[in-house]
């Protein structure tokens, strides 16, 4: 093999780990900063919140989407829980009218958490975390 072929597929397995390691590790630790950021409002903590429930702090309603553009890689964190009986306008979703405290849904007011969460990821959690996943696929 080439050095040429032996640098491609290096790099192919590389990206393939960062994937894997985003699609896991990341995902899983963007999970905790989320519900750590909800949990830190009283009105939550006594809620559900299981895996299961379909709740903001329900693990399996916080989803990722990876992909790349160029030599970035994206990870995109949503909290896709739906309201237990529906929005009450086309187009409205649980975590916006948390975080924005919308009266119409009787919220006491914002409750932030996604950025919160995503600031908390950058204080050295993202990279530890991305690092450990790496390291444990051989890099």
């Amino acid at each position: 093999m080439s050095i040429e072929a032996d640098i491609a597929l290096f790099n192919k397995r590389l990206n393939d780990a960062i994937f894997e390691t985003l699609d896991k590790e990341v995902l899983e630790a963007a999970r905790d900063a989320i519900r750590e950021q909800l949990n830190s409002y009283d009105w939550t903590m006594s809620r559900g919140g299981a895996t299961g429930s379909g709740g903001l702090r329900d693990r399996t309603q916080i989803k990722g989407e990876t992909w790349s553009e160029g030599d970035l890689f994206i990870l995109q964190v949503t909290d896709e829980a739906e309201f237990q009986d529906g929005p009450l306008h086309a187009g409205d979703t649980l975590t916006e009218a948390v975080e924005q405290g919308d009266s119409a849904y009787k919220m006491p007011g914002p409750r932030p958490f996604m950025h919160p969460a995503e600031e908390a990821l950058g204080n050295g959690i993202f990279s530890s975390v991305l690092m450990r996943g790496l390291h444990s696929r051989g890099f």
